[in-house]
């Protein structure tokens, strides 16, 4: 058996899988099968996939036109390998991608997921930003009850966690919903090194699929807060998910409301113990310093709620300063 299953989804995919697969095969870990589903490909994928001389690539092909959530969940299914790494055919890894997860993993058998940081790329292969994950392990399940933390081509998994299935009620970000199911019963973590280049292009970011992503994401929200007994409204939904992306608007009531929200899942938490509490008001603690950041207008108001809702440390000391210092200001400047 395999140390480690590649899998690799295809639907029309010709353009960039040739490059997709000779990353895979020209990794420093060698011990893998690279398991390709064919998703009722039109156009010359297939063909492509074929001409490469491999034993340890396996060609598998739906009958027919089936989605990315059945061909992922095939994927699973198909695996013989411990490990279950993904990348997309028309994304690229660094050669040293698998040997080094690999090796997390073995060293850390407490932990069920771990993907990496991420250069973007154009469909011309032009690198035009990065997604660096720098998060404490501790960190990473609260942070997914505000935003997804993964890039799906940089996940490796255990294939022996449970119930390891991505839900069709949530396309396209299904991968969303199965990272913080995984998140809620194993350690998570993201290598900070670049090791997968991930492309951002014309069809995989189409204004249709941004509404449906927009939209099952805010579900996956809601389940999670179900999980802390909240049972949010659907202006409380807007609220949370503004915080999350950092889309903070500049006014009293906006401040006042995120405030509460804030407090609100601090307290529900310390009842139900969803996550650990020391790292959620930490993440809590730095969003609402964003909000305050953006609202330092607002004089006392702000410097009083710095003072009672946030908590002293060595890393935030400067920035916290910083933000009395500028409520004050801004205090004096309306006394006069």
């Amino acid at each position: 058996m395999p140390k480690v299953t590649v899998f690799m989804p295809v639907y029309n995919g010709q353009a960039y899988i040739k490059l997709a697969i000779e990353s895979i095969l020209n990794q420093s870990f060698q011990d893998f099968e690279l398991v390709i589903i064919n998703d009722g490909s039109t156009d010359g994928s297939v063909k492509i996939v074929e001409e490469f001389d491999d034993s340890r690539i396996r060609l598998i092909h739906n009958k027919e036109n089936k989605g990315l959530v059945f061909t992922r969940n095939r994927g699973f299914e198909e695996a013989k390998g411990e490990y279950f790494a993904i990348l997309d055919c028309d994304d690229w890894a660094y050669p040293q991608r698998l040997e080094k997860q690999v090796n997390f993993l073995n060293q850390n058998p407490d932990f069920g997921l771990v993907g990496t940081s991420v250069e973007l790329i154009d469909a011309n292969d032009k690198i035009t930003g990065a997604w660096n994950y720098t998060l404490k392990p501790e960190l990473i399940p609260p942070t997914l009850l505000f935003h997804n933390y993964f890039a799906q081509s940089s996940i490796m998994l255990r294939l022996s966690i449970e119930d390891l299935n991505y839900r069709t009620e949530f396309p396209p970000v299904e991968d969303y919903d199965l990272w913080y199911r995984i998140a809620q019963k194993h350690k998570v973590w993201t290598l900070p090194e670049v090791l997968v280049k991930y492309r951002i292009h014309d069809q995989n970011i189409s204004k249709t699929q941004e509404e449906k992503a927009k939209k099952a994401s805010i579900k996956i929200l809601e389940n999670q807060l179900q999980d802390l007994a909240i049972s949010a409204s659907a202006e409380e939904l807007a609220l949370h998910r503004k915080i999350g992306r950092s889309e903070v608007e500049k006014s009293l009531s906006f401040f006042e409301e995120a405030e509460k929200w804030l407090l609100s899942l601090k307290n529900k938490n310390k009842k139900y113990a969803i996550y650990n509490q020391k790292a959620l008001e930490e993440l809590i603690d730095t969003l609402f310093l964003t909000v305050c950041s953006v609202n330092h207008n607002l004089g006392w108001r702000v410097f009083k709620s710095i003072l009672a809702n946030t908590h002293w440390t060595l890393v935030n000391y400067k920035q916290k300063t910083k933000l009395l210092l500028l409520s004050l200001s801004a205090l004096a400047k309306t006394k006069k």
